[in-house]
C-alpha cells in the first residue's frame, strides 16, 4: 500500500472541526437505533470489527498542529476501546446530556459503540472533526445489520483489527468545486472585525459553556398526523418540522429574550453535499455537507397558540422551502455551504487565535439550526439523532431523523438555559398531540 493511501493532511473542513474540537467548543453528536432483537457486548464487538474492516476513515489518528494536521491509518484498532456497555442499564433519554460532554482523544479514535436499555439500543456517538450527521446514519445503517448477520458462532476472538487497504476518502474540497462567494465572505468578515453586531440579552458564546438535551419520539400516528397536514398545507415534512422548532420556541423566547427576537433571527439548515457528486459513492463517510442561511421572523406568542396549524406556522413553513429550494437549484452549490470554513481560513493566520480572540464573549451567530437526516429504511424500531450544542453553535439545535413507516424523532439541544429546553420540548409536545388529534384520521 502506498504512503499516500495510509495518511493525509486534513482539508479546510476538517481543519476546522479539528481546530474546535481540541479547544472543547463543541459536544459529540449522536445516532442511535432501537433494535429488534437486542444486543450484547460481543455482538457490539462484532458491529466495530465490521466498522473498522469496512470504513478506513473510522479507523484513523489525527496527529500536527494546525497548518500540518494530517490523518493516518491506525496501524492496529483496538477492538476493546471503541465498545462501551457500562451504561448498558440506562435509557438514552436520562444520560443523552451526559454522553453529549464525553470527550474523545483525537489522536487515538473519533467514535465508539454504547450498549443501553439492556441491549435494547446500541448508540454510535461520535466527533464532529471528520464525520457529519449523515456518516452517523450511514455507520448506523452498518451496524443494524453488522448486528442482524451477527451470531453466537460469530464470537469476536481479535482484540485488534488491521486497516483495510481501502485508500482514505478525499477532503470534500477536492470532492467539490468550492468557490466562495466574496461578497458574502467579505460582508461576514467585515462584520466579524469591523463592526459589532448589537449585543441582546440571549446567552453570549462561552469556551468553558454548558448544553442540555431532550428527545421527543412521535409515535408512528403522530408521525402520519404531521405528513397529513403538512401535505394538505402544501410543504414539506422537513419545511413542517423547522416551523415546528420556530413555533414552539416562540413563548420563550419573547418571555425570556424578547430584544432577541425584536426582529428576523438566522436559522442554519445543514445541506447534504452528497446530493451533488452524482458520480461519488452517495453514503460515502466524511464531511460533506454545508449550510443554507434561513432568515426567520419568530412570531409572537399570541400567533401560534390556538389554531394547529396557526397562519404563522403556514407562513415559516412555506418560507423555508422557497428558500431551500431556491438554494440547491443554483448552479453555485459551494457558496453558502463553504463559505466559511473555505473562505475564512486563509484571511486567518491562526483558527485557534480567531477562536480564542473573536467568539468568546460574543453574540451567537445564529438563533437556530436544523439537522435532518431524512427518512430512512433502516431495519430497527426507531432511530434517533441529537446535534452537539457547544460555546459558539447556535442557541437552539434541532436534530431530525425518520424511519420509514415508523416514527420520527427529535432531539432538542439548548446552550446554556435549561428552562428554554424545558418550554420548547413542551410547546412540540402539546403541538404533535394536538395534530395528532385534527390530522390522525386524514388517509
Amino acid at each position: 500500500m502506498s504512503a499516500s493511501c495510509k495518511s493525509r493532511p486534513l482539508g479546510p473542513h476538517e481543519t476546522y472541526g479539528t481546530v474546535q474540537s481540541i479547544l472543547g467548543l463543541y459536544s459529540n453528536v449522536i445516532v442511535s437505533a432501537t433494535l429488534y432483537k437486542p444486543t450484547n457486548r460481543q455482538g457490539a464487538l462484532y458491529a466495530a470489527k465490521i466498522l473498522l474492516e469496512k470504513e478506513p476513515l473510522l479507523g484513523v489518528s489525527i496527529s500536527g498542529q494546525e497548518g500540518t494536521f494530517k490523518m493516518t491509518k491506525l496501524r492496529e484498532a483496538k477492538l476493546n476501546n471503541y465498545v462501551d456497555d457500562s451504561l448498558n442499564s440506562k435509557l438514552l433519554e436520562d444520560v443523552v446530556t451526559d454522553l453529549h460532554y464525553v470527550r474523545l482523544d483525537l489522536s487515538k479514535q473519533q467514535w465508539k459503540l454504547l450498549l443501553l436499555n439492556n441491549g435494547k439500543e446500541i448508540v454510535f456517538l461520535f466527533d464532529h472533526a471528520l464525520l457529519d450527521g449523515m456518516s452517523g446514519l450511514f455507520v448506523i445503517e452498518t451496524v443494524v445489520k453488522a448486528l442482524q448477520e451477527y451470531s453466537s458462532h460469530d464470537l469476536v476472538s481479535l482484540t485488534t483489527i488491521p486497516n483495510p487497504s481501502t485508500p482514505l476518502p478525499l477532503p470534500v474540497e477536492q470532492q467539490l468545486v468550492a468557490s466562495p462567494p466574496f461578497t458574502l465572505l467579505l460582508k461576514e468578515l467585515f462584520k466579524e472585525y469591523l463592526f459589532s453586531e448589537k449585543v441582546s440579552t440571549l446567552p453570549l458564546q462561552k469556551h468553558d459553556w454548558k448544553g442540555y438535551h431532550s428527545i421527543i419520539d412521535f409515535t408512528p400516528f403522530q408521525s402520519r398526523a404531521f405528513y397529513n397536514m403538512c401535505k394538505k398545507y402544501g410543504f414539506s415534512v422537513g419545511a413542517g418540522l423547522y416551523a415546528l422548532l420556530v413555533s414552539s420556541s416562540s413563548g420563550v423566547l419573547h418571555r425570556k429574550y424578547p430584544d432577541a427576537v425584536s426582529g428576523p433571527v438566522r436559522g442554519l439548515v445543514p445541506l447534504n453535499g452528497r446530493n451533488f457528486t452524482p458520480k461519488l459513492d452517495p453514503k460515502r463517510l466524511g464531511v460533506v455537507v454545508g449550510e443554507i442561511c434561513i432568515s426567520t421572523v419568530v412570531p409572537k406568542p399570541e400567533e401560534v397558540i390556538g389554531r394547529v396549524p396557526s397562519r404563522a406556522f403556514v407562513k415559516i413553513a412555506h418560507q423555508f422551502k422557497s428558500k431551500i429550494t431556491r438554494d440547491t437549484q443554483q448552479t453555485t452549490f459551494s457558496g453558502y455551504p463553504f463559505m466559511q470554513p473555505v473562505g475564512l481560513i486563509p484571511w486567518v493566520r491562526s483558527l485557534q487565535e480567531y477562536f480564542k480572540k473573536h467568539t468568546n464573549n460574543h453574540q451567537r451567530s445564529s438563533m437556530f439550526a436544523m439537522s435532518n437526516l431524512t427518512c430512512s429504511d433502516v431495519p430497527c424500531e426507531q432511530l434517533r439523532f441529537t446535534q452537539c450544542t457547544g460555546g459558539i453553535s447556535p442557541f437552539i439545535q434541532y436534530s431530525v431523523v425518520g424511519l420509514k413507516d415508523k416514527g420520527i424523532s427529535v432531539g432538542l439541544g439548548v446552550s446554556e438555559d435549561k428552562e428554554v429546553l424545558d418550554e420548547v420540548n413542551k410547546s412540540m409536545r402539546w403541538f404533535i398531540q394536538e395534530c395528532e388529534n385534527s390530522f390522525g384520521k386524514e388517509v
